[in-house]
């Protein structure tokens, strides 16, 4: 996660929101207490539902935490696995807000698939593992 930091934030040019720099960054780790990003993103999306997506672009930092950067790192898997992994430096530099355009979607579609997405892709996480996860955060063993 770090390391994602220290590459773009230091090479790339300044990006488009916060939401896509830690987005991205989460994307690379991969998982969050041993478990696919996804499927904590499914379990998040089951219990909670989804944040907005211009609210996470623009209000990155005011929303929950687990919640924002595990449906930060799912949009941009999302959007890799629609236009593959050139549309990286155009989210970054647009944004994650731009994401619904960059695939030719309205905001309203592009949420709607993007749910449809998470639910067909991602078993969600077993709820006592969530509310580990929600306690203790992402470095905790799969095993809790």
């Amino acid at each position: 996660h770090e390391l994602a930091h220290v590459l773009t934030l230091g090479g790339w040019p300044d990006p488009g929101d916060m939401a896509v720099v830690e987005g991205l960054a989460t994307y690379v780790q991969g998982e969050c207490a041993g478990y696919a990003n996804g499927r904590v993103a499914r379990g998040v999306l089951d219990r909670r539902g989804l944040i907005p997506l211009d609210l996470l672009a623009s209000g990155f930092r005011r929303q929950d935490d687990l919640q924002a950067y595990l449906q930060a790192a799912s949009v941009i898997e999302f959007s890799i696995q629609a236009e593959g992994v050139g549309i990286v430096p155009v989210l970054w530099e647009q944004g994650l807000g731009a994401a619904p355009g960059l695939l030719d979607m309205t905001p309203s579609d592009f949420l709607s698939e993007f749910q449809g997405w998470l639910r067909e892709s991602f078993e969600p996480i077993p709820p006592p593992a969530l509310d580990a996860i929600r306690r203790s955060g992402c470095g905790i063993p799969k095993s809790m």
